[in-house]
């Protein structure tokens, strides 16, 4: 099952069974990719004072954030992956719970950011390269750890576990600079 959204200037998709993982508030401007569960909507729902509507962790998800901005993702207890284009701010905010179980990797340039929870998904993409990350390539063939953010693939980075990153907008962020969740 695919959905897709796309607005000026982001698009999302999102490809799953079970609950939508794709949620989008037209009249407010945002929209949600989200691979997961939340563990802990009892607290959640102690913090904020109300129940999203519909009740699923995607609205959970997008509540906690039209609340507390990118430091909702700190207070988010499960496991997932998500991105969530915020068009009032003009940016686009990724995500990966603790543990990072569900990937999310990612490739941006000076005029966009592409993300998706498969480097396939990115190669879809005509403008993602696919490049073989030569420095990758040597860790990997002489045991060395690489870095956390490496892929095999040059200009392609997976957002390390536990951490969150946002693109664009006032606060917006180049590179590897993210912060742990």
């Amino acid at each position: 099952d695919l959905r897709r959204w796309q607005g000026s200037p982001a698009g999302l998709a999102w490809a799953g069974t079970g609950e939508p993982g794709l949620l989008v508030a037209p009249g407010a401007g945002y929209a949600l990719a989200f691979d997961g569960r939340l563990d802990n909507r009892d607290e959640l729902r102690d913090r904020l004072g109300a129940l999203p509507d519909p009740d699923t962790d995607a609205a959970w998800v997008l509540a906690c954030y039209r609340a507390w901005g990118p430091a909702a993702f700190d207070r988010l207890v499960g496991d997932f992956a998500l991105a969530l284009w915020d068009g009032p701010r003009g940016r686009l905010a990724c995500a990966r719970d603790a543990i990072g179980l569900r990937p999310l990797f990612y490739q941006h340039d000076r005029r966009r950011v592409v993300c998706a929870s498969a480097i396939r998904q990115l190669h879809g993409d005509p403008d993602t390269p696919r490049r073989l990350s030569e420095s990758a390539v040597a860790d990997y063939l002489t045991g060395t750890t690489p870095p956390p953010a490496d892929t095999f693939f040059a200009g392609v980075r997976r957002l390390p576990a536990g951490h969150t990153q946002v693109a664009g907008g006032p606060h917006e962020h180049h590179g590897d600079e993210y912060h742990h969740i």
